[in-house]
């Protein structure tokens, strides 16, 4: 009986302890998923711009403006970059750095957690 209670002892101690990492991750993705919230928010108020291959950096499309005054849509004109012109601003862009940054700490299931939480 003593060595199951120590074996019993033991597997607590580990269990606790696999708990408290499980515990640990899920604390820090709601801490980067309030980020990304964050982020995104800037984004949709247009206080960040959304970057486009086509605008030096430093400048980017003011997705507050598109969606208030919406153009026509022609995708063409978007892919070459005549058509968001009205939408152009220079300011604080949302880069690929930013999102690596705040994407890391779900590794390969942002997308799932993204659907899964909302």
């Amino acid at each position: 009986m003593k060595g199951n209670a120590a074996l019993e002892i033991i597997l607590l101690i580990i269990g606790n302890q696999i708990s408290f990492q499980v515990l640990t991750r899920c604390f820090v993705q709601i801490d980067a998923w309030m980020l990304v919230l964050d982020e995104l928010e800037a984004i949709f108020r247009g206080e960040k711009l959304v970057p486009h291959w086509r605008v030096r950096p430093g400048a980017g499309i003011n997705l507050d403006k598109l969606i208030e005054a919406p153009p026509e849509l022609d995708l063409v004109l978007w892919i070459h970059g005549s058509a968001m012109i009205p939408f152009l601003e220079e300011g604080p862009v949302s880069d690929a750095a930013t999102w690596e940054n705040l994407t890391s700490p779900f590794g390969s299931g942002f997308v799932q957690f993204a659907i899964w939480s909302n």
